[in-house]
């Protein structure tokens, strides 16, 4: 950082030898009571000359409100009042330490320069003495003198320091004040009144005027000490141009404006010339990420606004300046909000910026085109089983033991085919019994008719028929023990091969057939989706084993009674095949789709919700 040396007319030099008992006198009784570096400086210098022997010397104060880099002098004292005590001030600031250089032309002097640190370690300020017949020893001397004597300007920062920080702190507190006196009015207008009036209470300002932009311009809501002042249409017109001219550049703007100023101030400049000279200070305010909106300060030009006066109203005007707008916002008729924001969205929607928003929005038009016109076929799935058209069970004809099996669930099968056989032993050892039994019956007939015996006679012959009833049953029993297969199928269910031997009862299931390629499709529909389920719609079927392949499908037939399963209501359905099915086989479960009609594709995604919500909106409000 290479540091540029001001010669402040503040800071006049102190001319003269300086070096008078009383000189020294009268330094050492300011010294103590001197209440700011600037003002301890001049003094310190004329005791370091003294101590150090010194015959020139300066004191060099870096300027936070100047452009980096720039310093001033606040103190000079000594015959030396060229360039050579700056171009040493110059080199301590650039390098942070003690600096010495002896000049050409006077080599027996020697320049010292010491730097003055703050808290921070940070080079604020530095001292630069010129020592004629600066001998080894003397030098030492006065670069010992020098270092002790700089504790004195770190005090004097560290005083200024702590002046700062209570000015900052009652500042804060002043703008606190304000603050919360605003918050408790409710009333926009008459909160804004107000603290344009405590603004220029606290600001010794003559007029504090407070305008927002709106539609590109400003225009003025309220002014400090009045409730109309629309009257004054040049000076309102004016103040209105000063704040758009702060906002345009979005900065805060003063007249008399700062030295090395880059802002232009032409609508300040103007603004302090109406009725006679003033000083102004515009300061805009941000809501959101916009400025909208500058409090502008007027009071006598004998009294510029300071640095720290500016950072305070700046500090100030951001805290209350949104603040009055939102309470200018709710102020409004709710159906002029409402205008405000739709009109808001609609500037951010096709003005500058806003990127993020305006794809969001592209998005969602894109979204809303493709969902009111994609459409696709509406189809209701459940649970499917495949079963024969005709299912035929083979039951148990009396009570006895099986004997043969040899088919079993799977196994294809022929009308006429033998399929199981029971055990018709003791049928057979009862049927000769009775065979038996009427041959005897016969020979008794006989005898009787031979005796002409016609009571014995009847006896006999009703014996007779009991017996060969008895053969009839029982020839009518051998025939059922074996059973036959009806017709042409597949047995699909029963297996009694690991039950040759067995009891079975009578009536007992033990094989159900069905015919081949002739099935059905029982379906599962949910109860909330039966209402669309209608005879001769057309549908498709994949079964699990083979997921590869759809099978074409008819409603045939709904059946109106529900059936409760996991928890829902479900109704039996169903469906036929519009083509033979080889590779079907009665008992596979798949999922079935029957074709409704064509819908747009958010209604199908949406049906179950808007059922819902229909549901229970009757539930509450029907």
């Amino acid at each position: 950082m290479t540091s540029q040396i001001q010669r402040s007319s503040k800071s006049s030099s102190l001319l003269g030898p300086a070096r008078s008992s009383r000189a020294v006198d009268a330094a050492w009784a300011a010294l103590p009571g001197a209440g700011s570096l600037e003002a301890l400086a001049p003094h310190w210098l004329t005791l370091q000359l003294r101590m150090a022997g010194a015959d020139s010397g300066a004191v060099y104060l870096l300027d936070l409100n100047a452009r980096v880099g720039q310093a001033r002098t606040i103190a000079r004292s000594g015959d030396d009042l060229g360039q050579s005590l700056d171009q040493i001030a110059s080199q301590v600031f650039e390098n942070g330490q003690v600096a010495l250089s002896r000049p050409k032309d006077a080599p027996q002097t020697a320049m010292i320069g010491h730097p003055v640190v703050d808290d921070d370690a940070i080079v604020v300020a530095t001292a630069v003495l010129r020592i004629p017949d600066a001998g080894p020893q003397r030098l030492r001397n006065a670069a010992r003198a020098l270092a002790w004597g700089t504790a004195w300007l770190r005090e004097g920062l560290a005083r200024d320091a702590r002046q700062r920080s209570d000015q900052h702190k009652q500042m804060m507190f002043r703008a606190h004040e304000i603050f919360a006196a605003m918050i408790e009015d409710h009333e926009a207008r008459r909160a804004a009144i107000g603290t344009m009036t405590r603004l220029a209470q606290a600001a010794s300002a003559d007029r504090v005027s407070l305008g927002f932009r709106q539609r590109g311009y400003v225009r003025l809501a309220a002014v400090s000490h009045s409730a109309e002042f629309r009257k004054q249409m040049g000076l309102n017109r004016r103040v209105a141009a000063a704040m758009d001219e702060a906002i345009d550049q979005r900065a805060a703007l003063k007249y008399p404006p700062p030295e090395h100023e880059i802002n232009a101030t032409r609508a300040q400049k103007e603004l302090a010339g109406e009725e006679g000279r003033s000083a102004v200070l515009t300061v805009p305010f941000m809501v959101g990420e916009i400025y909208l909106g500058a409090i502008t300060f007027q009071r006598s030009e004998d009294l510029p606004f300071t640095p720290e006066e500016v950072g305070f109203l700046d500090f100030t005007t951001s805290l209350v300046g949104p603040v009055l707008w939102d309470k200018k916002q709710n102020d409004k008729w709710l159906i002029f909000k409402v205008f405000d924001t739709v009109g808001r969205q609609f500037v951010r929607l096709f003005g500058p910026g806003y990127a993020l928003r305006k794809l969001a929005i592209a998005c969602l038009i894109g979204l809303v085109f493709i969902f009111s016109t994609w459409s696709r076929p509406y189809r209701i799935a459940s649970d499917a089983l495949v079963e024969g058209a005709v299912q035929r069970s083979l039951v148990a004809p009396f009570d006895g033991f099986l004997r043969e099996a040899t088919a079993r669930a799977g196994d294809r099968v022929a009308e006429g085919d033998a399929i199981a056989a029971l055990d018709d032993r003791d049928l057979v050892l009862e049927r000769l019994r009775w065979v038996t039994e009427r041959r005897q019956k016969r020979l008794e007939l006989g005898r009787a008719i031979g005796e002409q015996d016609r009571a014995e006679t009847e006896i006999f012959r009703v014996q007779i028929a009991q017996a060969e009833a008895q053969i009839s049953l029982i020839d009518a029993r051998l025939e059922r023990a074996q059973l036959i297969a009806p017709f042409d199928g597949i047995i699909v269910a029963g297996d009694q091969s690991q039950n040759i031997g067995g009891s079975v009862s009578r009536g007992t299931v033990l094989f159900e057939v069905a015919p081949v390629d002739d099935y059905r499709i029982v379906m599962s529909v949910d109860e909330s989706r039966i209402s669309e389920i209608s005879i001769g719609q057309s549908g498709d079927l994949v079964v699990t084993a083979l997921p590869n392949t759809e099978f074409p499908l008819v409603v045939t037939k709904i059946t109106p009674v529900a059936q409760a399963a996991e928890g829902r209501n479900t109704f039996r359905v169903e469906a036929g095949f519009d083509v033979a099915a080889p590779a079907l086989r009665p008992g596979m479960h798949g999922i079935a789709k029957v074709d409704v009609d064509e819908r747009l594709v958010v209604r199908i995604w949406t049906r179950e919700l808007v059922d819902w919500a229909r549901l229970t909106f009757w539930l509450w409000f029907g």
